[in-house]
């Protein structure tokens, strides 16, 4: 779900309750906020970091990650 897909609290909310886990063996944190960084964490997905707004993530996984995440966070 990117920034700018929706325009309120329920539909933000709405797409919450959407969203599903995806599965896999490996817990690749790191390259997942990479890619955030790299593709939704952006001006054009709804980001307002050049107006210094705060940009939040929240990692829910079911263990430690398998990479190093400290140079993508």
């Amino acid at each position: 779900m990117h920034l700018n897909t929706h325009t309120t609290k329920e539909g933000v909310l709405d797409g919450i309750r959407e969203m599903r886990q995806r599965g896999g063996r490996q817990r690749n944190l790191g390259r997942a906020l990479q890619f955030l960084k790299q593709n939704a964490l952006t001006p054009a997905r709804g980001s307002r970091s050049q107006e210094a707004v705060p940009q939040f993530v929240i990692v829910v996984s079911s263990g430690p990650s398998t990479d190093d995440f400290s140079q993508a966070a």
